[in-house]
């Protein structure tokens, strides 16, 4: 079988960073959890998480040792052992 091609843009660099995430739930109310990064790149980053976000969904999100925030929206969520890996 051949090996599947990186057809991402950017290389991702690994993560442990603590990463809060805030969005608007389906029935309006406003959510948020502290999430665990497995990976970022310049072009976004990947979390896991116990709560499912929508795809498109619009988050702000705040990686918590750098102070550093901003918004983002989902592009991917897949199901894994620990809840949710969000993209």
């Amino acid at each position: 079988m051949a090996k599947r091609q990186n057809l991402r843009r950017h290389d991702r660099a690994s993560s442990a960073a603590k990463v809060e995430l805030g969005w608007g739930g389906e029935t309006g109310c406003l959510k948020s959890t502290i999430s665990a990064c497995r990976d970022v790149s310049p072009g976004g980053f990947r979390v896991v998480t116990r709560d499912a976000i929508p795809m498109h969904s619009r988050v702000q999100f705040r990686f918590v040792s750098a102070n550093f925030r901003g918004s983002a929206s989902v592009r991917a969520v897949r199901t894994v052992r620990e809840g949710y890996e969000i993209g």
